[in-house]
């Protein structure tokens, strides 16, 4: 992060960087690229997540959540008082719902969604999708006199695509013929 701060500079309220930097700003979007794909985005993150949400929906409200300013010990204080309560067990013994199906394009996942809608029951599965740019804004590098985008000096970069995942999930009893049902749907 050194060179790159010490590489940047304002101009008319823009940062630009200079390309000595441009490796070091590769690095960056690299790393964030991968945490995104390899942490935020895991599969196993994202549904407990879900179960996470059902849960607080389910004993706070989202309304009183939010207005109350409830802290992480108050959420995992009361889990503690339930730890027979499903979603509960879903969280903390790890009995949370197992992706049956993985998939990088929207039309895909609908199919597949509407599909297994069709003969499984909605509460024995959850949805997800996730979605992060490889960019939120342009990046501007200076090349001598020329300023450039970071899409247009790096090959690199230029060549990254946003990331979406979309995912389905089952209840862990069926997740087994779930996942037959939809490797049977191609």
């Amino acid at each position: 992060y050194e060179r790159i701060l010490t590489h940047m500079e304002i101009r008319d309220k823009n940062k630009v960087f200079n390309k000595s930097a441009l490796r070091a700003i590769e690095s960056f979007f690299l790393g964030r690229y991968f945490m995104y794909i390899q942490v935020y985005f895991h599969k196993v993150v994202r549904i407990l997540n879900i179960h996470l949400i059902e849960f607080i929906e389910e004993f706070f409200g989202r309304e009183r959540f939010l207005k109350e300013s409830l802290t992480d010990a108050d959420v995992i204080s009361l889990m503690l008082k339930n730890p027979n309560h499903p979603t509960v067990r879903r969280i903390m013994a790890r009995e949370h719902f197992r992706e049956v199906f993985s998939t990088n394009s929207f039309e895909e996942f609908e199919r597949v969604k509407r599909e297994i809608l069709s003969r499984y029951e909605e509460k024995l599965l959850r949805f997800d999708k996730v979605s992060k740019k490889v960019l939120d804004e342009d990046i501007l590098i200076l090349h001598g006199d020329r300023l450039l985008t970071l899409r247009e000096s790096s090959d690199l970069i230029n060549s990254m695509k946003d990331i979406e995942i979309y995912r389905i999930y089952a209840e862990k009893g069926i997740k087994d013929e779930v996942r037959e049902f939809i490797r049977c749907l191609s």
